[in-house]
């Protein structure tokens, strides 16, 4: 997209990806995700690092770039558990970063730490918030399944979509027109999303 800015408005930039190893990897996203975490409810007891994963990122992963980085316009992307991660980041001080994209964000996490009040003042943060349209109704092609039923319980517990319009909302109020947006992308699912909405994620980071 980098190779027409006139038509694509992203530039040049790097790119910096971070995966956990192997396919069951549900317990080192929750540890590298989160901080402070929820000590009941529907996903038990758990404790997390999201802190040190965050220092990590900026004293060695980012340092370690041998090209020239714009440090006023660093972009932190997540999905799902790591949009969450995203916005813990911005709301806690911003750890260097300005721009924070968080594509369907596990709000319902631990939403009591994501208060927008915690933003630095005086920064120029920027923040889209993307959810799907079937992140609440089911698709079509999953409402025939058997266990259909207890996702459609899940999902109306979780309220991807209405928690993450309502934290857009109130960052926008926090960081002012232009600051902040929230984004329904129409046909995507959690599963799906991500590919959506990297071209919006790669503008936000060219701005």
């Amino acid at each position: 997209m980098a190779r027409r800015p006139d038509a694509t408005a992203v530039e040049p930039m790097v790119l910096i990806g971070i995966a956990h190893a192997g396919d069951d990897n549900k317990a080192r996203r929750e540890t590298d995700f989160t901080d402070f975490v929820p000590t009941e409810g529907e996903e038990g007891s758990r404790g997390g690092s999201g802190r040190h994963f965050l220092e990590f990122l900026r004293r060695e992963v980012i340092q370690s770039v041998p090209a020239p980085l714009d440090g006023g316009r660093l972009a932190l992307f997540g999905h799902s558990l790591g949009g969450y991660f995203t916005l813990w980041a911005l709301t806690h001080g911003g750890y260097g970063f300005s721009r924070f994209i968080a594509v369907s964000p596990s709000i319902w996490w631990d939403s009591e730490q994501l208060q927008p009040a915690g933003i630095a003042v005086g920064g120029s943060s920027r923040v889209l918030l993307l959810a799907g349209e079937w992140e609440g109704p089911l698709p079509p092609w999953q409402a025939a399944l058997e266990n259909a039923d207890s996702v459609r319980k899940r999902r109306s517990q979780r309220n991807m979509i209405e928690a993450a319009r309502e934290l857009g909302m109130q960052l926008q109020s926090q960081l002012g027109d232009g600051g902040a947006a929230f984004h329904l992308l129409p046909g995507e699912d959690h599963a799906s999303i991500v590919s959506a909405a990297i071209p919006r994620a790669l503008r936000l980071a060219s701005t």
